[in-house]
């Protein structure tokens, strides 16, 4: 099973620890999923985080299809 995640900027702060002593690596940028950003791929289908995929979404037979529709459209190669 493959999963792909669609990213947003964490901008929680209750759980967030600041300083040097973190853990992270300078400058990282922390993001989280959203359930409905959650896409999985079970080698025969994609299946939706929160809910079914419908439309164009649920047409699309891979995450590899997925990645490849998002480069294009964010014109990235």
């Amino acid at each position: 099973m493959r999963v792909m995640l669609f990213l947003f900027s964490d901008r929680r702060t209750a759980l967030r620890i600041d300083g040097a002593e973190n853990g992270l690596p300078s400058g990282t940028v922390l993001a989280t999923p959203d359930p409905q950003g959650i896409i999985f791929d079970d080698g025969s289908k994609l299946v939706g985080g929160q809910e079914d995929l419908k439309g164009e979404w649920k047409a699309m037979g891979s995450i590899d299809e997925v990645a490849l529709r998002v480069k294009k459209a964010l014109d990235v190669e």
